[in-house]
């Protein structure tokens, strides 16, 4: 039996409009001016693309950066008149060696109507570079949060600069925006800024004007000073499993399984999703009381503070505008910085299942054997909450210590658990409560939420 997640309650109440003539013959009778507008309800929904992005293999490393640029750098212009990087980067999909035509919308294909109508909302049609070449990346700069991830294949290159990579594709997604905003809405991999770091003792930018092409360089302050409304720092918990050994008490700590901890998505790299200002689940007022999180979240918001000032980029405190105004739907407002934790849960062998006994000799009901065989995001995500509420091999009381046995069953029911990531302001962390864990008490702050539609 699929496992029952908050995704699926939740948007069980939002059915997406008919896709066509297929469900509803009357659909086709309507007036061009209701049919269009149907299309538009369909997609005026966010999205989180998710790209891998890395240096070409056959660029020369010592001429960008570095001492001098390639002569192809920032010269060529597109069908737009705008200049281009020139940079060939390679993007990818995140999770996939190759993208393919249903990650972009459905619509593209449902009929020539439709196609039009999607072709005119994407407005940034940017092509592919490298093995995806053929294809090209449809963005609405409105809707759609780019995620962009350093390809680890290069992580540890003494010539792997994703910062430089960053400044590039950004400017060239603004050149190919007919309207010329490029990107508003930011998500980055905590690994951008904390590659080659020791430690969270120094700040992780390094990115200057100097170390970019001038037309990147003025391109690049741009974006920072009039462009970004939203940066989403994305970090992982500390572990797998969201059973904390290190919960508060009075008298040192409980064991306490924080339900409400965010499951990081999986095998979807540019799905839709609800962006909920504040996440509505019970618990979350509990759970947020105790984050252990795989590093220090302040380094991060003051991380993107320096790098603004590298650029001479300057906020003031009247920037700081209501988060539904800064997502673009209230006009000009500031930038808005958050920290995102997700729970990075891992992909489950038969061997795996076997060796923690959890199929072979722990069988649940309403459970068969067949469905350990199953593959799939939804499958993989049974077996994992099939291991918990914690780790397998260590063996507690299932509601633990801080919650009793009937609020926990009242959670399950609902249920609490939620495929996104929490959305935190980047000012919401103070002093870790236990530092050497980096474990924080964010309980002052309401956390918003992305919750993926899967």
């Amino acid at each position: 039996m699929p496992p029952r997640i908050f995704n699926d309650v939740h948007f069980q109440h939002w059915e997406p409009p008919v896709l066509g003539d297929t469900t509803w013959g009357l659909f086709p009778r309507l007036p061009p001016e209701l049919r269009l507008h149907v299309w538009l309800v369909y997609l005026r929904r966010y999205r989180m693309i998710e790209l891998n992005i890395c240096r070409a293999a056959d660029e020369d490393a010592t001429t960008y950066p570095g001492n001098g640029f390639h002569s192809r750098y920032y010269t060529n212009r597109n069908a737009y008149g705008n200049i281009v990087s020139g940079r060939d980067y390679m993007l990818s999909w995140n999770g996939r060696r190759r993208g393919h035509p249903g990650s972009y919308s459905p619509l593209l294909w449902v009929n020539q109507e439709s196609r039009r109508a999607t072709l005119v909302f994407y407005r940034v049609k940017l092509p592919f570079f490298g093995l995806l070449r053929e294809q090209v990346l449809y963005l609405n700069p409105e809707y759609d949060v780019v995620s962009i991830h350093p390809r680890w294949d290069q992580v540890g290159s003494a010539d792997f600069d994703p910062l430089t990579l960053l400044a590039d594709l950004l400017h060239d997604v603004k050149a190919y925006d007919r309207m010329g905003q490029g990107v508003a809405h930011l998500a980055l991999n905590k690994d951008f800024f904390w590659l080659n770091m020791m430690g969270f003792g120094s700040l992780p930018f390094q990115l200057t004007p100097d170390a970019l092409h001038p037309v990147a360089a003025a391109s690049f302050t741009d974006i920072l000073r009039r462009r970004l409304r939203s940066v989403l720092f994305v970090i992982r918990f500390r572990s797998c499993y969201r059973g904390l050994g290190e919960f508060p008490a009075r008298q040192g700590y409980q064991y306490h399984f924080a339900q409400t901890f965010p499951l990081g998505r999986r095998n979807h790299p540019a799905g839709a999703f609800h962006w909920l200002d504040a996440d509505p689940r019970p618990g979350v007022d509990i759970d947020i009381r105790q984050l252990p999180l795989g590093g220090d979240p302040r380094v991060l918001g003051r991380g993107w503070k320096q790098l603004e000032q590298a650029f001479g980029v300057t906020r003031p405190a009247q920037d700081q505008q209501h988060d539904g105004e800064a997502r673009g739907e209230g006009g000009n407002a500031g930038l808005r910085l958050y920290v995102c934790p997700r729970v990075t849960w891992p992909k489950y062998e038969r061997a795996d299942l076997l060796a923690l006994n959890i199929a072979a000799t722990q069988p649940q009901e309403g459970h068969s054997e067949e469905e350990d065989d199953e593959e799939g995001p939804r499958a993989d995500l049974a077996r994992h909450l099939r291991s918990f509420p914690n780790d397998p091999l260590v063996p507690v009381p299932r509601h633990g210590d801080v919650v009793d046995a009937e609020m926990f069953a009242r959670m399950e029911r609902l249920p609490c658990t939620a495929i996104g990531m929490w959305l935190f302001p980047a000012e919401a962390f103070n002093e870790p409560t236990v530092p050497h864990r980096s474990c924080f008490d964010a309980s002052a702050v309401r956390p918003g939420l992305i919750l993926f539609d899967l």
